[in-house]
């Protein structure tokens, strides 16, 4: 009886057993097939995903592979627009941008190309001969920056204009042939003087010395390179106005004309200028030595040495002391500027011819291009300028569709704005709500995140008590 029952109690057990189990069962292969569902869906999102990815990844490279063109087509079109308002008509402008894409010059690409020629054109006033003058500008100009500023791949435009502004102040853009020299006397200064002086100490020496630098011979500039770099240019353009006005135009002070008279640099005469109530009126004018006052206009430091040192020593004596001199050349000018630039060239004679003679023997301007052209950092700077030009090339493919797609967006743009303008309350509502809308995707986002993580913690924990 007793072993009946056990059997009796196994076989109730193992049914119960069995119907559990095959519940399990059941729940298990409904599990399965959600989770295959499930599965399928995560997949099929996944895929979604990877698609999108590509997509927007495909997209963004796209997009990133056209910037740099589009953005070198704008900076050429800019400058192309630039040279477009001197308003030389259409054929100009095809030739000009024809040129400035096709030129091959060393180092120098299509939008700076194009920003010399439109700098030369307003100098010259003649577009064939900017075209013909503009590439060895830019060359130059490269060349300069390279060697003495280390700028490999730059072109300083500001230089150019002021190497033109100089040029154009001398009178040596009415040819070719007067151009050229003018070019070479100007780069003489800057290799010469090792790349101390620039372009823009010409332009203001130029610029501040007004009438007195238009009459110097390309000797008086080339002896004026130790005062450039001692004053400065502009400064150096002052102080030979003064000078100028002092001696040659005689406006200085009866002091300084006797001083001049008693060196016999010149004369002192009495001319009219004119009546006051019936009475004659005179003033004392100063007339300068013919010889002294040529050599002071066409070139003041040789002047200087050549008459007003040995008119000193005359009166002085031939051992006569640096201070007496500087005393002396003061009495001459009656400004500061002027003495001041007097007494260099009065004192400092070995220290000007040096600086002249390094001037005058230095490389012009071809040289300086053919030189640079030999250095290996011109083919770095060769490669940047045609690698911007390619890039402009192929941005002025793609620009007009983008022009285009813009031109259809902004009508779009303004319209939304003009709704917002009149419609600002319910413009401020659908913001609000759509920050509320965000916020709260945002805190149901963490609350789900949260709550998933809770389920499966308890579901690891159920699976470890079950396991024990």
């Amino acid at each position: 009886m007793f072993e009946a029952y056990k059997i009796g109690v196994k076989i109730s057990v193992i049914n119960a057993a069995s119907f559990g189990l095959a519940a399990l069962s059941k729940d298990f292969l409904r599990t399965e097939a959600d989770a295959a569902k499930l599965e399928q869906r995560l997949k099929s999102i996944k895929n979604m995903a990877l698609a999108g990815g590509l997509m927007a990844g495909v997209g963004s490279i796209g997009l990133g592979l056209l910037k740099a063109p589009l953005e070198a087509a704008r900076q050429y079109e800019l400058a192309f627009t630039k040279f477009k308002t001197m308003n030389l008509g259409d054929t100009i402008n095809r030739q000009a941008d024809q040129f400035a894409r096709s030129a091959n010059v060393m180092g120098v690409s299509a939008k700076e190309l194009m920003n010399t020629l439109s700098e030369s054109v307003g100098l010259f006033g003649d577009f064939d001969v900017a075209r013909k003058l503009a590439p060895q500008l830019a060359a130059l100009n490269k060349a300069n920056s390279a060697i003495f500023s280390g700028k490999v791949d730059h072109i300083d435009e500001g230089a150019t204009r002021s190497l033109m502004k100089f040029i154009d102040r001398r009178g040596g853009t009415h040819d070719e042939a007067s151009f050229m020299r003018n070019l070479d006397l100007a780069q003489r200064m800057v290799t010469g003087s090792g790349g101390f002086l620039k372009f823009r100490d010409l332009d203001q020496f130029s610029q501040q010395a007004g009438t007195a630098f238009r009459g110097l011979s390309d000797e008086g500039v080339l002896n004026m390179a130790l005062l450039l770099q001692e004053q400065g240019g502009a400064r150096a353009g002052t102080a030979m106005m003064s000078m100028y006005q002092n001696l040659i135009a005689g406006r200085t002070t009866k002091t300084a004309m006797a001083e001049i008279s008693a060196l016999g640099l010149a004369t002192i005469q009495q001319e009219s200028i004119g009546t006051v109530g019936g009475k004659p009126q005179t003033r004392n004018r100063l007339r300068l030595n013919e010889d002294f006052a040529a050599m002071l206009q066409a070139d003041p430091a040789t002047a200087m040495r050549q008459f007003v040192i040995p008119a000193i020593q005359a009166k002085y004596g031939k051992d006569v002391e640096n201070g007496t001199i500087i005393k002396i050349a003061n009495d001459l000018l009656s400004n500061r500027t002027a003495s001041g630039q007097a007494s260099i060239m009065t004192t400092q004679v070995v220290q000007l011819l040096r600086d002249a003679g390094l001037a005058r023997n230095a490389m012009g301007a071809q040289q300086t291009i053919d030189q640079y052209k030999k250095d290996p950092n011109a083919q770095f700077a060769d490669y940047q300028a045609k690698y911007q030009s390619l890039l402009v090339e192929l941005g002025l493919v793609v620009l007009p569709g983008v022009i285009k797609s813009l031109e259809t967006l902004i009508p779009m743009l303004r319209g939304m704005a003009e709704w917002v303008r009149d419609n600002q309350v319910k413009a401020k509502l659908l913001a609000g709500a759509f920050i509320a809308l965000s916020a709260a995707l945002a805190i149901g986002g963490v609350v789900t995140m949260a709550a998933a993580g809770i389920r499966a913690l308890t579901l690891a924990i159920g699976a470890l008590g079950i396991a024990a």
